[in-house]
C-alpha cells in the first residue's frame, strides 16, 4: 500500500514526464531519467502507465531507449528552397603577394650570388647578407599577404 507522500511523488513524476516529453520534446529515456533523477526502468514503467491511462500518446522503441510522440504535426512555417547555384566564390586578388614573394626569392638568390663573389671585394659579402635578409622579409611578407586574403561570397 502506498503512503500519501509516495502517491504524490508518483503523480509528480508522471506530471514531470508529460511536461518533459510534450513541452520540451525530449525523446531519450536516459536524458529524461537524468533530469528527473530516477532510474531508466522507473521512467519506462511510468511511461507505460501513462500510455495505458491515455495521458500521453506515443510509442517506446523496441530497445527501450527512446519514446516518440504519436501526435506529430507539420510546421506552418513556409518552406524556403535554396539555390546552390547562386552562390559564387569570389577569388581574392593576390598579385601583390605573389610579386612580393617572387621579389623576395630573387633577392635571396642575388644575395647568395653576391656572397659567392665576396672574394672580389669584402663589401660584396656584407651586401649579399643584407640582400638575403631583405629577401627573407619580402618572401615572408608576400606569403603573409596571400594567406590573409579572405574569400568572399557574392
Amino acid at each position: 500500500m502506498l503512503t500519501e507522500t509516495e502517491a504524490k511523488a508518483q503523480i509528480q513524476l508522471k506530471d514531470d514526464l508529460v511536461e518533459l516529453i510534450e513541452t520540451q520534446k525530449l525523446s531519450s529515456i536516459q536524458m529524461i531519467a537524468l533530469k528527473l533523477g530516477f532510474a531508466e526502468d522507473d521512467v519506462r514503467s511510468r511511461l507505460a502507465d501513462l500510455i495505458d491511462e491515455g495521458a500521453i500518446d506515443g510509442t517506446l522503441t523496441e530497445d527501450g531507449t527512446r519514446f516518440f510522440l504519436s501526435s506529430v504535426r507539420i510546421s506552418d512555417a513556409p518552406i524556403i528552397r535554396s539555390n546552390a547555384e547562386s552562390v559564387v566564390l569570389e577569388q581574392p586578388d593576390t598579385k601583390i603577394g605573389k610579386y612580393g614573394a617572387i621579389a623576395g626569392l630573387a633577392s635571396i638568390i642575388a644575395g647568395f650570388v653576391m656572397r659567392g663573389l665576396s672574394g672580389l671585394a669584402e663589401s660584396l659579402a656584407n651586401m649579399g647578407a643584407a640582400a638575403i635578409l631583405l629577401g627573407i622579409m619580402l618572401l615572408a611578407g608576400g606569403w603573409l599577404y596571400i594567406s590573409r586574403k579572405q574569400v568572399s561570397l557574392t
